[in-house]
């Protein structure tokens, strides 16, 4: 079973590596190893999976479940568990799923680890793949189908293998919002960030006082990636992001745009290098 009970550990880089969607015990493929069901808490479950997805070497399939309704807190025993286990396990074992990255099963849905984002506390289908649209089903039938793949790249065609690395670079999130003036930009880059995200307001917007303190980071050797808060659609440069030495995140979440650029640091620090990280995975 996966990673049960470590719900804050995610915050610390170390700590979200050492539990990724790994490829460890994957890599004996030869040896009869179709794939892996995993189970997770739901909390942080796309967010890991993504980091697995970016930085496995391996291309096996992986499917990663977890519970709206625990055992032990449904209403009246009730829970979704069981039947995710056994749907992220029939995932797993599909030939057609081999090649398609990390993926998240629930509510008979299979999502890509990189689209997925959970969207309600309680309700059964909580994660929703913005506006994309998940991939396909795994329905009571037993069968399990896909209706399309992503485009951009993940596991063995990255440049990347979290199993070969060590602690990953601190980057730390900041949110956008009214009155915001980057106050904790620059204490941020004093307690050891070497990466922020910024989680912008509309197609990655900030108050001037805010994107003076982004400069003065990037000015210090910080990478800053800028994404936006809002859930949908892409950040794309309007004619002064890439003057000030700024990374866009593309339609990545803050969280997801997160882990490119703690993998992406591990590369290089040179803005070009990162920005066409985000342009391909």
């Amino acid at each position: 079973m996966g990673a049960g009970g470590r719900h804050g550990a995610a915050q610390h880089p170390r700590q979200l590596h050492d539990a990724h969607v790994g490829s460890q015990g994957l890599h004996a493929s030869a040896r009869g190893i179709a794939g892996a069901a995993l189970d997770h808490p739901q909390v942080l479950v796309c967010v890991r999976c993504h980091l697995g997805q970016m930085g496995d070497a391996n291309h096996l399939p992986r499917a990663a479940q977890a519970a709206q309704q625990r055992p032990d807190r449904g209403r009246r025993g009730a829970t979704d568990a069981d039947v995710n286990l056994l749907d992220a396990i029939r995932v797993a074992a599909a030939p057609q799923s081999c090649g398609r990255g990390a993926l998240i099963v629930m509510n008979n849905e299979v999502h890509a680890a990189r689209e997925a984002t959970k969207s309600s506390t309680f309700r059964l289908e909580t994660f929703h793949p913005k506006e994309l649209g998940f991939l396909g089903y795994a329905d009571s039938d037993g069968e399990v189908v896909f209706y399309r793949a992503i485009e951009r790249r993940h596991t063995t065609q990255t440049e990347f293998d979290a199993d070969g690395l060590g602690e990953l670079p601190r980057v730390e999130i900041l949110d956008v919002y009214a009155g915001a003036d980057g106050a904790l930009v620059m204490p941020a880059v004093e307690r050891g960030a070497t990466g922020l995200v910024i989680a912008g307001a509309g197609a990655g917007s900030m108050p001037p006082p805010f994107l003076e303190a982004t400069v003065r980071a990037v000015a210090r050797g910080v990478a800053v990636v800028v994404s936006s808060r809002t859930g949908n659609g892409r950040v794309i440069e309007r004619g002064w992001m890439e003057r000030q030495g700024l990374v866009l995140a593309d339609n990545l979440t803050p969280q997801k745009a997160r882990v490119l650029l703690m993998l992406g640091l591990t590369r290089s620090t040179e803005r070009r290098a990162l920005q066409r990280m985000y342009e391909t995975y």
